[in-house]
Order: structure tokens, then sequence, then C-alpha cells
């Protein structure tokens, strides 16, 4: 008998972004393996969030999960499990992707109202903690997180950085939360042989983007920026935010030097991003953060070249390195591509996520 596996995601667009991809026009990227999970071992389907926008249990609903954001800066998306409680509770497994769908199964789990195994992935759920400072809100929603996490069957994260701020901010055991590699369509992000532009390309949209520290480091230099985020401009500065996939394959593919910028934040932020540039065969210049995801692994000037948060001499050094040693960055590309192919994979993660819930489910 096959395992009842169901995939929670945060957002409606994970349905349309899997059409896409059945069309080869999309990467597989934030399904976290969903598409690799074995199929003759597991019956795997998935709900998003917002399916109505303007149901009545989510205009009802709104007005607390609003108060909710304001205070931890993440939503509480209550209605999405109790519109599809249904198919919640039949599920033998279910894998939450992010927390602010997370959090409403966990809460199911701590009230004994959802029978099956909660894989709960968690993602800066301890900055946006930390950053919500002190106050009778915080810590009510401090102690109410702690006993939902409390009954998840498993916590993971995306990096080994954010282990221990999580389980600070909550008071969790040591043991509780686990590690795992977050993983890229390697089969759609590839080398290309497209000719090398002369810009500096930066992608990403989540607030740990440091714009400020890559725009002071490429004076007089063309540079690209690729984020719905609110950024500084000047002279010889692009900025754009609807691209598909494919098109921004190609400007990994063209930037003569790709930069992730980042805050020194215990989140993982920036994997999608590096990695996608990484899977297509690029150097990628990467601010060395606390969240850094697996520092035995990503090694500065092996696989990509790391630089300290908020050095602006030294990202502009590395920068000019990358462009003034082309045999060297060519090496590192080769080895960013082949650290895709062995562990930031779709597949890899599918395999991650697969024991994990055959651990939680001893009797299969």
């Amino acid at each position: 008998m096959k395992l009842k596996l169901l995939y929670v995601f945060s957002r409606a667009t994970r349905a349309e972004q899997m059409r896409m991809i059945a069309g080869s026009r999309a990467a597989d990227d934030l399904l976290y393996g969903y598409r690799a999970f074995d199929r003759q071992r597991f019956q795997v389907d998935f709900i998003c969030r917002y399916q109505d926008e303007w149901s009545l249990a989510r205009r009802l609903w709104f007005p607390i999960e609003y108060v909710i954001a304001r205070v931890v800066g993440m939503g509480f998306a209550l209605t999405t499990v109790l519109e599809q409680y249904r198919q919640l509770r039949a599920a033998d497994a279910i894998i939450s992707t992010v927390d602010t769908v997370g959090l409403p199964l966990a809460m199911l789990k701590a009230l004994r109202l959802l029978p099956g195994k909660l894989i709960y992935i968690s993602q800066g759920l301890s900055d946006r903690l930390e950053v919500a400072g002190e106050s009778v809100w915080r810590s009510g929603l401090i102690r109410l997180y702690r006993w939902f996490l409390w009954a998840s069957d498993v916590i993971l994260v995306l990096g080994e950085g954010a282990i221990e701020p999580l389980r600070q901010q909550l008071h969790l055991p040591v043991g509780k939360i686990q590690a795992i590699a977050f993983g890229v369509d390697k089969d759609f992000w590839t080398p290309g042989k497209a000719l090398r532009g002369d810009y500096v390309l930066s992608v990403g949209s989540d607030a740990a983007r440091d714009y400020e520290t890559l725009l002071q480091a490429t004076k007089g230099m063309q540079v690209k920026i690729i984020t719905r985020l609110p950024a500084r401009s000047r002279q010889g500065v692009t900025r754009s935010s609807e691209h598909t996939d494919a098109e921004l394959r190609d400007f990994y593919r063209q930037a003569a030097v790709i930069v992730i910028p980042l805050k020194d934040v215990a989140q993982p932020s920036g994997q999608s991003a590096t990695m996608q540039a990484m899977a297509c065969g690029r150097a990628v210049i990467l601010t060395r953060t606390r969240g850094l995801w697996e520092p035995a692994v990503m090694r500065h000037k092996n696989n990509c070249y790391l630089v300290e948060p908020g050095d602006v001499a030294g990202l502009r050094a590395g920068i000019e390195w990358l462009i003034n040693h082309p045999r060297e960055a060519n090496t590192i590309a080769e080895r960013a591509r082949q650290t895709v192919e062995k562990r930031y994979n779709s597949v890899q993660i599918a395999k991650v996520l697969e024991s994990y819930v055959y651990a939680a489910l001893p009797r299969y």
C-alpha cells in the first residue's frame, strides 16, 4: 500500500508552476523534491494557500492574521488548513514548506486534530522573532509557537546556522531541529554557450538582501539587479523583477560576475539564486553569513567566492579577482556545477525527505 503524502505550499502559484514545468518552461525549485518522490511507494499530492482569495473564512480570519504578521512579520494561514482539512486528515504524512502554513498545521497537531505525521520546514522564523523585539504579544506568540512546534514530528531548517537561533528563540531541546540541504532543478539550470556580458548580476527579493553594499562596491560598473525590493538606483544600474525562469537562466549565463549580497542573518538566505547560478556553471560571490547553509561544503575559492557581511572593499576585490582571473573562475564554476549535481538538487532533497517520512512512520 502506498503512503499518502501531502505537500502544503504557501502560494497558489505553485499550481501554475507545475503546469509550466510539464511544458519544460520552468524549473522545479521551491517544490522541495515534490516531483522526485518515488511514486511507486508514495501517493503524492499537494495543496496551495489561498485557492479562494475571497472566501468568507479568509475574510473573517484576515484581521487576526494581519495582527500576527505585524507582530512577527510572518502570516498564519489558518484558512488554508481549515478549508482543506479533510484532505489533510487523510494524509499519512504532511510536508509543510514554509512557516506561514506550517504554524497552523503544527497547531492542529498540538490539538490532536491532525493524525498524520508532520514534517515541518522552517524558513526564517527565528529571524522574524528576533526583529520583532520584546513585547507582550511576542512573548505570548513564542509560547504558543513552542507548543505548536513541539508537537511536530520533524522540524527541519535549510541550513546548519539556522538550527541554534530557532532552538533558542522557542526554547526547544537540543536535537529537536535538523538541517537539510536545499536543492534546485539541475536539469533546467544548466551551463550555456551564450556570450558573456559586461554586467554584474544580482538576484533575490527576500529582506536579507544587502543591495546597498553591492551598489557601493560596484561604482563605475554596469549592474543588473533582479528583485521586487525597493533599491536605490544610480547611473549604470538597471532593475527589473518579472522574468521567466528561462530568461533568468540566460541572465546567469551571460553575466560577467554574479553576486548574492546578504545581511548577516541566521536564515540561509540566497540559497535559490546561488544554487541556480552554480548549476548554470557560474562562480558566485556570496556573503558568508551566520546562516551560510553548509560551511564545510560552500568553500571559498573552491566552489564559490565568499565575502564578509557589509565589506564593500572585500566585495569589490572579489568582483575584480573573478574578472581578472578567468582560469581560476572557470575552475570554481566547474566545481560549483559538480556541487549541485552531487548535493544541491531536487532529487537529493526528495531522498532526504523520504528518509524523514519513513523514520516518522516506522510501521512502513
